[in-house]
């Protein structure tokens, strides 16, 4: 028997790898917008596709715990979207705002390192 709407998450929680194709297909889109919106404007070395990737792995890493059915499921992944990439965001801007305190503008044409060890 195939995976389809009505086996998919049972399928998921038996560690059916294909189940795990089946989600990512049909959520694919919606997670992917949820993430643009959030760290989409930082997506420089590939973050994006690196937050989707961690995403479906906690899906599949999770799956057992999800109670519910296919609504909730959606809902379920949507969320855990929304929070991967604000976690990733957070990785992003402490980084950017950590380079950016390392950076004294001296005038508008001259840069120098800051030492903060004075």
């Amino acid at each position: 028997m195939g995976i389809n709407s009505k086996n998919y998450i049972k399928k998921l929680q038996s560690g059916n790898e294909h189940a795990l194709e089946y989600v990512y297909d049909k959520h694919i889109p919606l997670v992917k917008s949820i993430i643009y919106k959030v760290i989409g404007k930082f997506d420089d070395n590939g973050l994006v596709e690196e937050c989707i990737n961690d995403v479906f792995l906690s899906v599949w890493n999770n799956s057992n715990k999800f109670k519910g059915d296919e609504v909730n499921f959606k809902n379920w992944v949507c969320a855990i979207a929304k929070f991967k990439a604000i976690d990733y965001y957070r990785s992003t801007v402490k980084k950017s705002e950590i380079i950016l305190d390392t950076i004294e503008i001296k005038d508008k044409n001259t840069f120098r390192r800051r030492n903060f060890n004075s």
